[in-house]
């Protein structure tokens, strides 16, 4: 897999969250070295991960204390990191996603 926005990654969270840099180096080297061509394949490597729609996929990085959001071309190989932070953060970020989204619908 190819992965776009490392180092966004790294730079923004590594230092504002220093205690989960080994979990990040060590999903981000599953990542790199898997070669997935469908969601089942991701489930192999990543049993939790969880599809939330539109080629999104979530995983917990530090067991279940942080969640990071990607969207997932498998024809192309390629995953695009959207969003990495605490629980409460990705409640607050998808609530707010799901608002937008009805709000689109209404208009």
């Amino acid at each position: 897999m190819v992965i776009l926005t490392r180092s966004i990654l790294i730079n923004r969270y590594t230092v504002r969250l220093p205690r989960i840099c080994e979990s990040l180096d060590e999903w981000y080297d599953i990542v790199k070295r898997a070669e997935w061509s469908c969601p089942t394949d991701l489930k192999k490597s990543f049993n939790s991960a969880e599809h939330i729609g539109n080629h999104r996929f979530v995983f917990n990085i530090s067991g279940n204390d942080y969640h990071l959001t990607a969207t997932i071309h498998f024809p192309a190989g390629t995953l695009y990191i959207l969003f990495l932070g605490t629980l409460s953060e990705y409640n607050w970020n998808r609530q707010l996603y799901n608002q937008t989204q009805t709000i689109g619908m209404d208009s």
